[in-house]
């Protein structure tokens, strides 16, 4: 049996909370995702640009990053 995974795609994640302020806390800028992206400013949803065809896509709690 062959354990090689060269591709996955997670479907979505529920209830899943991600203060943005984690995403950049390293020192190392070149390991930081893009900064966020505004799909939808009515519903706050963003993308965010994680490198090698990567994103997150989710929505601001409360309409701001906390």
């Amino acid at each position: 049996m062959s354990c090689n995974i060269a591709s996955w795609k997670t479907k979505k994640l529920k209830n899943l909370v991600i203060p943005l302020k984690f995403l950049y806390i390293r020192e190392r800028t070149d390991w930081h995702p893009s900064q966020p992206k505004i799909i939808n400013i009515e519903t706050y949803e963003i993308s965010i640009d994680c490198g090698c065809g990567q994103e997150i896509k989710g929505i601001l709690k409360n309409g701001y990053n906390t």
